[in-house]
């Protein structure tokens, strides 16, 4: 290889490692593991060690549930510390979720995770995100879900799509690995959002992500947030417009009844939620959308 060669290839070397526990804002590094792991594949934990969900909105007689997933880092076996910022980062959405089903009273918790780390094949957050789902349910009775997750918490909320309650997915920066999978996504909404300036979590990862999810029949969409930052502080009434924007689409049909007392939950409806054709691919300004080549 030779010198330009050498500059062009790190010029063009992936700048997104792994997503860093937010508490520290230090970089972690992720162990690949020697084969991709097996679509679902993870060692499962007994339901009975898995921490209670936190509940922050519940109608009397809930209609839908709005399951909110934090982020953390790649490897960490210890619990989430008091202060626990990837989860406070998520808590601003939760007064945006009760405007948003104002038309359905939707039931909006957070799951709360055991560690802090994804933990390679273990996936701890993705156990605790289908521990606290299941909790719900069986408490609260069959409900359309819709699943909304930060950075790790966003690859949780993809990696459990396949529950059969849940209704479609929101990931905001998400972490997606190149080896996760999208088969579960087969038939479902699911929306993911992305600065083009997120130093954590890669953008164009994610959108390598949505092609293959397309690709196994996920009806997968990609928005860019340009100008923002992995935290979503820099223009965040733009993510907070179309979290509700999405996540009110996507319980469309419970709106209209689509989540009645045949039970099921509704969640295999038909074709649900957003209509994909009038979405932007990318966010320019506060009025100011557009489709970016190659990304429709």
């Amino acid at each position: 290889m030779d010198e330009a060669q050498d500059r062009r290839a790190a010029r063009d070397a992936p700048r997104h490692p792994s997503p860093v526990d937010s508490e520290s804002e230090q970089r972690v590094t992720v162990e690949q593991p020697a084969e991709p792991p097996a679509e679902g594949e993870s060692e499962r934990i007994p339901a009975a060690g898995h921490l209670p969900p936190r509940i922050h909105r519940a109608p009397a007689d809930p209609r839908a549930l709005v399951l909110m997933l934090h982020g953390g880092r790649a490897r960490g076996l210890g619990p989430p510390t008091a202060l626990n910022l990837p989860s406070r980062r998520l808590r601003p959405f939760v007064s945006t979720l009760v405007r948003a089903t104002a038309g359905v009273p939707a039931l909006v918790a957070q799951a709360r995770y055991r560690c802090r780390g994804w933990n390679g094949r273990r996936a701890d957050p993705a156990q605790d995100a289908r521990a606290a789902l299941d909790t719900l349910l069986a408490r609260y009775g069959d409900l359309p879900v819709v699943l909304l997750g930060h950075s790790m918490g966003g690859r949780a909320a993809l990696h459990i799509a396949g529950h059969p309650a849940v209704r479609g997915v929101v990931a905001l920066a998400p972490w997606c690995p190149e080896y996760e999978p999208t088969a579960q996504l087969a038939g479902k909404p699911a929306v993911l959002l992305h600065s083009d300036r997120d130093r954590m979590t890669d953008p164009l990862a994610s959108w390598a992500f949505v092609e293959r999810a397309r690709e196994q029949g996920a009806r997968a969409h990609g928005i860019q947030i340009t100008g923002s930052d992995h935290a979503m502080l820099r223009r965040s009434a733009v993510w907070h417009e179309w979290v509700g924007r999405l996540v009110a689409e996507m319980l469309g049909a419970a709106r209209e009844g689509g989540a009645d007392d045949s039970g099921g939950g509704g969640a295999q409806d038909g074709a649900l939620g957003p209509d994909f054709a009038a979405l932007p691919t990318e966010i320019v300004s506060t009025r100011r959308t557009r489709s970016l080549p190659g990304r429709s």
